[in-house]
């Protein structure tokens, strides 16, 4: 990181460290998040950028979660957390690219389908199921 970036990852990531942190592990690590979700624009001309906030995060996914529940048929009763966000994040990202797809791995009931009609309403995408 030095020698590409001309500082330490310490001082590069120094914006995610609390008041009392001195050094940036995973748990500052997981406060760092990337998306287009935080932009009040169209879904198509949203820019893509780091989101300092967690909290505003949090809350941005969970008026998501509250809009969609508004106008679907199927609300769904989540509970949003970190781990979620992350994973809409990441649901998001992989949605926008062109081409994007991915596998969604886990037990039943933990939330995976949900997350991602979630976090294709919030970009702007339409669900199509086959049942």
């Amino acid at each position: 990181v030095s020698q590409q970036f001309g500082t330490t990852l310490d001082q590069l990531l120094g914006h995610l460290l609390e008041k009392q942190e001195k050094e940036v592990g995973q748990d500052q690590l997981r406060k760092c998040f990337f998306g287009d979700f935080m932009d009040k624009a169209e879904p198509a001309d949203r820019q893509y950028a780091e989101i300092p906030d967690v909290h505003a995060a949090l809350s941005a996914v969970e008026e998501a979660l509250s809009d969609h529940n508004a106008t679907s048929k199927r609300p769904m009763p989540l509970a949003i957390f970190l781990f979620a966000v992350e994973h809409v994040s990441r649901i998001i990202r992989l949605m926008k690219q062109a081409g994007g797809h991915m596998l969604l791995v886990g037990v039943g009931g933990s939330g995976r389908q949900s997350l991602a009609k979630l976090a294709a309403y919030m970009a702007g995408l339409e669900v199509f199921q086959v049942r």
